[in-house]
């Protein structure tokens, strides 16, 4: 009997898993995110021995500048310094952890929308294209039968959280504050671009996904595992199966 190969490849089609590769970008960055704390603390403790041995020096003339000026000036000048070195510190932890939460936001988005895909149809799917992130997370596994997500609950309140700090980023209206020598401004903590809010947001990704897969009784998806930080993202479905 003769095998019509061109039959068997025609079933498939590759599909690229986009909601994985953001993840693992996201993942990534988190990691490199982690590796400039190290760098942030030495600078910020660089600069405080440096403000100790300046306000020490001042201590010691009794605030008898004239007669300390050399030495004030020297170290006043490494304090500057000190204090441009801070800022070069973060600047990496910044852009890793925006990266973070506009590709965990991007990863969920881009899941949902592939279920919604596969597991709506007609005006429904119309509709749920419409909806935002968050709303197509809390109404997808009702339509299709599932209990859901309770909102103001884990892991929902998560992805709430996730949502709000990628809106501040992505839709930047701008922050200002008082200017404060030897420290990092205060707004990014407000903006979630910290390693605990890093952390949150690779979190949300995983509860989100998982919780999900759990209540349509399927595996939590092989891509949330730890030790897996790249994989082949075409993915072959069998159309007979219609994506499923």
């Amino acid at each position: 009997m003769k095998i019509n190969f061109q039959d068997i490849w025609d079933k498939w089609e590759t599909h690229l898993e986009i909601d994985v590769m953001y993840f693992h970008a996201a993942r990534q960055a988190h990691e490199r995110a982690k590796c400039s704390i190290e760098t942030i603390n030495s600078a910020e403790n660089h600069f405080a021995s440096l403000d100790k041995e300046f306000r020490d020096i001042e201590s010691k003339h009794d605030g008898n500048f004239c007669s300390a000026d050399d030495e004030l000036e020297r170290v006043g000048i490494q304090l500057s310094d000190a204090h441009d070195e801070i800022g070069l510190a973060y600047a990496p932890l910044l852009k890793e952890v925006a990266v973070v939460h506009i590709l965990s936001a991007a990863s969920l988005e881009a899941h949902i929308n592939s279920l919604g895909k596969d597991l709506l149809g007609g005006r429904e799917l119309d509709y749920f294209q419409d909806l935002k992130l968050a709303a197509k997370w809390l109404f997808l596994p009702r339509m299709v039968g599932l209990e859901g997500f309770q909102p103001g609950h884990p892991p929902f309140q998560g992805l709430s959280n996730l949502v709000k700090l990628r809106n501040k980023l992505a839709h930047y209206k701008g922050v200002r504050e008082k200017w404060t020598y030897g420290a990092a401004p205060q707004f990014i903590i407000n903006l979630g671009l910290t390693i605990q809010n890093s952390q949150e947001s690779i979190e949300t990704v995983d509860n989100m996904v998982s919780d999900l897969a759990r209540q349509r009784g399927m595996e939590v998806p092989y891509w949330l595992r730890e030790d897996l930080n790249e994989t082949v993202y075409f993915k072959l479905v069998d159309k007979s199966e219609n994506g499923a």
